[in-house]
């Protein structure tokens, strides 16, 4: 429910636009990183250890160094 009332509520009070470029961009960002996570929940012990948490967490600084490195200036 909160996640649903974090986004969803300013949605529907002011309602904004995002590039299709961010868009694009961003949906396979995600859908990736996504795919990961349940990739490594999958498997035996079903819990992200340490490596697979250092993982993600280098996923995401890569992902916040190429976005300021392209940000529009």
């Amino acid at each position: 429910f909160n996640i649903l009332a974090v986004m969803g509520l300013p949605g529907i009070i002011n309602p904004s636009t995002l590039s299709e470029y961010a868009m694009g961009r961003d949906f396979w960002v995600m859908l990736g990183v996504s795919l990961l996570l349940v990739a490594m929940c999958l498997g035996k012990s079903r819990s992200i250890n340490r490596l697979e948490g250092a993982i993600l967490f280098t996923c995401f600084l890569g992902y916040q160094v190429y976005l300021f490195a392209n940000m529009a200036a």
